[in-house]
């Protein structure tokens, strides 16, 4: 009995350690393709948090298949929509907006996962931003 015992016991452990792939490995390969709603920005001066659920007041930044194009659309009733070109480099983003004569806003990738996405940025001297967002 107590072999029967040891036995169903060294099988539930062996199960119970193969059964789940490390969360690690879940995001592996994450890629910033497809659609992002911003949660929170936070940094020098600002800390607003985005009610993910108010439909007056949400921003999404898509990035194209293409690797090359994406937009951003404002749903705070007027529905702007700003095209952009970008480019990733490791964890370099660069922006740029293709209708507007400005220049290439370069973020820091601090966090990619399959559900999560955010960017640091220095836009000028002692002023810094992190945007939060989570995968549509």
């Amino acid at each position: 009995m107590k072999k029967m015992l040891l036995l169903v016991a060294i099988m539930f452990a062996s199960v119970s350690f193969s059964a789940c792939s490390d969360d690690k490995d879940d995001n592996k390969g994450a890629s910033i393709v497809g659609t992002w709603q911003l949660v929170r920005t936070y940094g020098y001066d600002v800390d607003q948090e985005f009610d993910s659920d108010d439909t007056d007041d949400q921003e999404f930044w898509t990035f194209n298949a293409d690797g090359t194009t994406g937009i951003i659309n404002w749903r705070d009733g007027s529905n702007d929509k700003m095209p952009f070109t970008y480019s990733v480099n490791e964890n370099t983003l660069t922006k740029e907006f293709i209708d507007e004569n400005t220049t290439p806003t370069i973020y820091k990738i601090t966090k990619l996962t399959t559900k999560e996405l955010q960017l640091h940025v220095y836009e000028k001297a002692n002023e810094y931003y992190t945007h939060c967002f989570i995968r549509k």
